[in-house]
């Protein structure tokens, strides 16, 4: 488990989606996905226009773009890259105007 993230030893219970029983499940069994959204390339980033410029007004020259985007990060019993991309496509990101990706961490 990485520092910052989880409280300890929880346990919770969770219905298992192939039987239907009940089983308990530890933090330390938990699988970390992060998701990274950020806007499709050729959409005009208006945030990220914004930093841009204040970061080269505060003497930041070197800085000629910015995208903002936001990362989720998905606590699940296991990972499955299909429910992740389903995940992804339904609800955490919208497929017309953002792009995805997505990794498992440590």
């Amino acid at each position: 488990m990485r520092a910052g993230f989880g409280q300890g030893l929880r346990s919770n219970n969770h219905k298992s989606p192939k039987s239907g029983s009940v089983e308990s499940v530890t933090i330390l069994d938990m699988v970390t996905v992060r998701v990274n959204v950020t806007l499709k390339p050729s959409l005009l980033d208006s945030a990220g226009r914004t930093v841009a410029k204040s970061l080269q007004d505060l003497s930041f020259g070197e800085v000629e773009d910015v995208r903002i985007g936001k990362t989720i990060t998905l606590q699940v019993s296991e990972f499955d890259e299909a429910r992740v991309k389903a995940m992804c496509d339904k609800l955490l990101a919208n497929p017309v105007i953002e792009n995805y990706t997505f990794e498992v961490v440590d």
